[in-house]
């Protein structure tokens, strides 16, 4: 027997648990609709308690936050959830669950992935836009405008919180890109490579695996 599948309406999201069913259809309604949760440090704001708590953690130093490590590689995230889907990368062929668009060739390994890529099939006006509450920006995408809002962030403020390369010029607001970026002061030998299950093509980044994957493997 199957097991039951809680859809929305409005996108392609389907949940096994019916309780994630609500929370997800937050993400449809007018912000005029929901109480919002105000950061008391930026303009940021969220629909969800849970997406404010996360983002506060952006506005703490490197040694006040937890630090969780990928087992096989050199990756490491300050949130429990991310580091759980980095390890789909290191998953094999067959084991893997994967997310195929209904209406072209893309296929994901992550179901939020298959998410954005539905906007692509979308008229101008079917989409949801997220508006930046201090400018006239306004994004597709909610990491976007996350991203966006820093430009309103006093620069004191956040040259405190960024990430510093211990080998060059480079920083970073996000601890993530810093430890994409130290792959290149490591030696080939140091560093485990993301292997394609199809061809010889090996790379240091699980993103362009992804990436690869699709355009050759997936016509």
């Amino acid at each position: 027997m199957g097991v039951e599948m809680y859809k929305c309406p409005h996108c392609p999201y389907q949940t096994k648990r019916r309780c994630d069913l609500p929370t997800h259809m937050i993400l449809h309604k007018k912000v005029e609709e929901i109480r919002m949760f105000q950061c008391d440090k930026c303009p940021y704001q969220s629909k969800r308690k849970s997406n404010l708590r996360v983002h506060q953690v952006c506005h703490k130093s490197t040694n006040e936050t937890p630090s969780y490590n990928c087992a096989v590689c050199s990756y490491k995230s300050n949130r429990k959830n991310i580091l759980k889907a980095h390890m789909i990368v290191h998953q094999k062929e067959e084991e893997t669950c994967w997310y195929k668009c209904e209406q072209c060739s893309y296929i994901t390994k992550y179901k939020s992935g298959l998410i954005r890529h539905s906007l692509v099939h979308k008229k101008p006006d079917e989409i949801k836009t997220y508006d930046c509450p201090v400018c006239f920006y306004k994004a597709k995408h909610k990491g976007h405008l996350k991203t966006h809002l820093l430009i309103h962030e006093d620069a004191k403020e956040r040259e405190k919180r960024m990430h510093h390369c211990d080998h060059c010029s480079y920083k970073s607001l996000h601890r993530n890109n810093l430890s994409t970026h130290m792959l290149q002061h490591k030696k080939i030998e140091e560093i485990n490579m993301m292997k394609c299950g199809h061809c010889p093509y090996v790379t240091k980044l699980k993103c362009n695996l992804l990436k690869h994957i699709n355009r050759i493997h997936r016509s």
